[in-house]
């Protein structure tokens, strides 16, 4: 490979080797995240006997018309699909137990599919956030409640596919799903938990205190892998009680979260000393301006918001700047009631507060670790 790789040149450099051959790595951990993202609902059923592969639903997939394929993250999902459907080591892999559950009413956003990595392997993969609203909202939920719908349905999940299979696992997302990985993992039983041999969470956020503190989360965390971009913002949410793995980007900001752009040498990330101070600044601003709310406060923030994003129909993040959703969200602030103004207005004010004093915190600093007592990056060696 080049000095520069990603996972499409390590789908290429790999592809001709099975597991057997080279064993897996955590950056199959995060292909097959990212395959997880493609809608496979309408390509298979759920397939309890594993007889549909990888190459089946690539083939499947590839062959429908660009206009009427199921959503995927990316557009560059399908150079995935095609990539992975040549691959050896990747398009015999047998998958089943697809499960994906959208319920607005009950603001949940799940999806989850399990692939045979072998005879005595299976890999669990979560999704992350799709371009739903309703996943999005569902993710702010978990700044002030201590577990939503889509923990629960992974717990379930995971513990069904142990029910199911008589293998060892290893678990797996991007994003919101990296944090369901975890979640799921730290919270099942302990006979599921004994058979899982990883748990791969590719810049997901992470959790509160009482989840953190859990016998569960304990137990497992020798078992979990966190790797976060080296500006990353959505894997500095919240706390993960743990070390984490910095991974270098191509990208700058938030474009980094995107999976596609995090680089690969040999058959591992690239990995970096440490976050930048941008990523260290955010954790510190978001951090500081969640611990000024009340789980109350940040409650009613996150439901004004959602109102106002969606007052004009908009069902997908995409949807938000359009003319008529701005038009309609404007007049849904103007005809609110005045308590919920202030209290919108309070928090954004708080939130302005805390980044002039993170920034000033950083300010003229050199270099330092990323984290502080509560988080530490892993060495450059450490364990994948």
């Amino acid at each position: 490979m080049s000095e520069t790789s990603n996972l499409f040149d390590y789908i290429v450099w790999r592809g001709d080797l099975t597991l057997d051959k080279a064993p897996f790595t955590a950056v199959d951990g995060l292909i097959l995240s990212a395959f997880s993202y493609v809608h496979m609902d309408s390509l298979i059923k759920s397939d309890r006997d594993f007889t549909v592969t990888v190459k089946d639903v690539a083939n499947r997939f590839l062959r429908l018309p660009v206009g009427v394929r199921p959503r995927v993250r990316s557009k560059l999902d399908s150079t995935l699909l095609q990539l992975l459907r040549d691959s050896k080591r990747f398009g015999d892999m047998r998958i089943g137990f697809c499960r994906d559950v959208f319920d607005p009413d009950k603001e949940t956003q799940f999806a989850a599919v399990t692939i045979l990595l072998d005879e005595s392997e299976a890999l669990v993969a979560f999704r992350g956030t799709d371009a739903t609203l309703v996943g999005w909202k569902e993710d702010f939920n978990m700044s002030f409640q201590e577990v939503v719908p889509a923990q629960l349905a992974a717990v379930d999940y995971l513990e069904y596919v142990a029910s199911q299979l008589d293998c060892r696992l290893r678990v797996a997302g991007h994003s919101k799903g990296g944090n369901l990985a975890v979640f799921a993992a730290s919270q099942c039983k302990n006979s599921v938990q004994d058979r899982i041999i990883a748990v791969y969470n590719n810049d997901g956020p992470g959790f509160c205190e009482k989840i953190l503190g859990s016998e569960g989360y304990i137990r497992m965390l020798d078992k979990v892998n966190a790797f976060v971009p080296q500006d990353s913002v959505i894997g500095m949410l919240l706390d993960h009680g743990k070390a984490y793995t910095v991974v270098r980007s191509m990208q700058v900001g938030l474009s980094q979260h995107d999976p596609y752009t995090w680089t690969v040498k040999g058959p591992d990330f690239e990995r970096l000393e440490e976050v930048t101070r941008g990523s260290r600044m955010t954790e510190r601003v978001v951090e500081d301006w969640l611990e000024s709310l009340t789980n109350e406060e940040r409650g009613k923030f996150v439901d004004a918001v959602y109102e106002l994003v969606t007052s004009g129909g908009a069902s997908f993040t995409t949807d938000i700047g359009k003319l008529k959703n701005v038009l309609a969200a404007v007049k849904t602030y103007k005809g609110a009631d005045e308590s919920t103004k202030r209290m919108v207005t309070s928090a954004l004010k708080r939130l302005i507060r805390s980044a002039v004093n993170a920034f000033r915190k950083e300010g003229g600093q050199e270099k330092q670790p990323a984290a502080q007592g509560k988080r530490s990056v892993q060495p450059v060696n450490g364990r994948s």
